[in-house]
């Protein structure tokens, strides 16, 4: 608070409060950065652990240029790493994982918009007691989207406070994408999306960007598969945007090594469908994968392909949970391939195609295993069926052929 004079409290509150938060979550984030966290697990944190710190002051304080770059910086670090490039921008992020995101929240629109939710709690509740403050400073700038609540019989501000004025912006900004323009019964919830596509919008960036986010909704819908661990969603997420660092993506992209597959006498270079599909360390898998699914679906016909190796598209045809533990298996098998693949280029050590095999059913057993001790068995029953699992004893089990 402050008179006509001097301040009551420390000087410039608004410097102090954000210094004090950028601080705090540099150390939140220093803890969290010593664990193996995936990408999905790294935005999870963000939106969990991280970045509510920051809504108490949000919402009467308005966020500092400095701190938002300081904020979005330490952010992007932890999800990242520090010092290592960015493999997509960073306004995908903030999209939804059904367009192509991870669903990392964004600050400067979040806070705006906490802001404006006491506003609109004010105009919608007349007899709350901070009404009366809200009227009165911001009454002139709100005529427009509360006409009842400006009137010349009612004392208002000629000099708004910053707080008001950013209020006041973000009005304009939503209106300026199609946004509500009288806010009479709008939930403030709704305003969010709307803040958020002017505020990417206004450094030259939409909400969706590039060729990637343009592809079709199913290869999310695949990458988001609820059977999916963070591992699974992880890998399944890099490969839908291209950006998996196999040696061929390290050439095209910084011109780095040769571009080839490490694996033995196989000099082809290391695309995405090479490295998945074609090399031949991976056929055996891939063999059995067909096998299985010709046995639980009898689709006879379907032939695997690249679109469904990679982006869980041209599934055979079945049923929806038949798909999901398909789509479920596919994706281990992407991971298994992925870690001997890594294993072989930071430590030496190859793996046959026999053990990567004998790895990938013993990751599905393992899994089915795991629901049927966790779930309860109605929704067991739904997610795990015959033909892909049979009873022995009242145990569920897996016959791999």
């Amino acid at each position: 608070m402050f008179d006509s004079t001097s301040w009551f409290g420390y000087n410039n509150p608004d410097l102090v409060t954000w210094k004090e938060k950028v601080s705090l979550v540099q150390d939140k984030v220093q803890n969290f950065t010593k664990r193996r966290i995936t990408l999905h697990g790294k935005v999870i944190v963000v939106n969990t652990f991280i970045t509510p710190i920051l809504w108490y002051p949000g919402t009467v304080i308005v966020l500092s240029d400095w701190a938002s770059v300081r904020l979005q910086r330490i952010i992007f670090e932890f999800i990242w790493g520090k010092g290592k490039p960015h493999l997509v921008k960073r306004n995908i992020l903030f999209n939804p994982p059904s367009c192509g995101g991870l669903g990392l929240v964004h600050l400067p629109a979040k806070l705006r918009y906490l802001l404006l939710k006491g506003v609109i709690a004010a105009f919608e509740n007349p007899s709350l007691p901070f009404a009366c403050f809200v009227r009165y400073w911001g009454g002139f700038l709100f005529r427009s989207y509360w006409p009842d609540s400006f009137s010349n019989n009612r004392p208002k501000a000629s000099n708004p406070t910053v707080v008001y004025s950013q209020i006041s912006d973000s009005l304009g900004r939503i209106k300026g994408v199609g946004g509500p323009t009288i806010l009479h019964h709008v939930a403030a919830s709704t305003l969010y999306p709307f803040l958020l596509r002017s505020l990417l919008h206004a450094t030259g960036s939409p909400v969706s960007i590039g060729s990637r986010a343009a592809m079709p909704p199913e290869i999310w819908q695949s990458a988001c598969c609820h059977l999916f661990d963070s591992r699974h969603k992880d890998l399944a997420w890099r490969i839908a945007h291209g950006v998996l660092v196999t040696n061929h993506f390290r050439l095209s992209r910084w011109s780095l090594g040769n571009g080839q597959c490490p694996r033995r006498f196989c000099r082809y270079p290391e695309t995405l469908i090479h490295l998945f599909l074609k090399c031949p360390s991976v056929g055996l898998v891939w063999e059995w994968f067909h096998t299985f699914v010709v046995r639980v679906t009898g689709c006879t016909q379907w032939v695997l392909c690249h679109k469904f190796v990679l982006y869980g598209l041209s599934s055979p045809v079945c049923l929806a949970w038949l798909r999901d533990v398909l789509l479920l298996v596919s994706a281990t098998i992407r991971s298994c391939v992925w870690r001997s693949r890594c294993r072989l280029v930071f430590e030496g050590d190859e793996t046959s195609a026999e053990s990567m095999l004998a790895s990938v059913k013993n990751e599905i057993r393992t899994r089915m295993e795991a629901d049927f001790t966790r779930l309860p068995f109605a929704v067991f029953g739904r997610r795990w069926r015959r033909p892909v699992v049979y009873y022995r004893d009242g145990v569920p089990r897996m016959k791999f052929t």
